[in-house]
């Protein structure tokens, strides 16, 4: 079995359900999404909590290169019941062939309109 038959089938026998949507399209595939931990959080200019996970909770994807991310689509993640939103991501190549995604997510939080208008009287 060659190396990238071996990442494709341990993504999906091993990975999480995940669901994708990018604007008005849903994709769904499988992926690993684990917490980047304290040695990681250097990266991103963040304060480390005594549990050693970073204050702003930052998470690794691991997926199949079939579905690759842009920024700018903004996707939104769901697994296990919580969403992330990407904040960086890029193709893992090996022999010039994309072997797999990586991406470093952040929780999502929906934009909620706030009723009080502080200017008004």
């Amino acid at each position: 079995m060659s190396i990238f038959a071996s990442v494709k089938n341990m993504i999906n026998t091993y990975g999480n359900r995940v669901k994708i949507e990018k604007g008005a399209k849903v994709y769904f595939t499988k992926a690993f999404i684990q917490p980047l931990h304290y040695k990681n959080s250097r990266y991103f200019n963040d304060s480390i909590t005594t549990g050693g996970f970073s204050e702003k909770r930052y998470y690794l994807y691991i997926g199949t290169p079939q579905l690759r991310f842009d920024i700018r689509e903004n996707a939104v993640l769901t697994s296990n019941g919580k969403k992330y939103v990407v904040h960086n991501s890029d193709t893992y190549e090996f022999n010039n062939s994309a072997l797999y995604v990586w991406a470093v997510l952040k929780p999502y939080y929906e934009q909620r309109r706030d009723d009080y208008d502080a200017a008004s009287d």
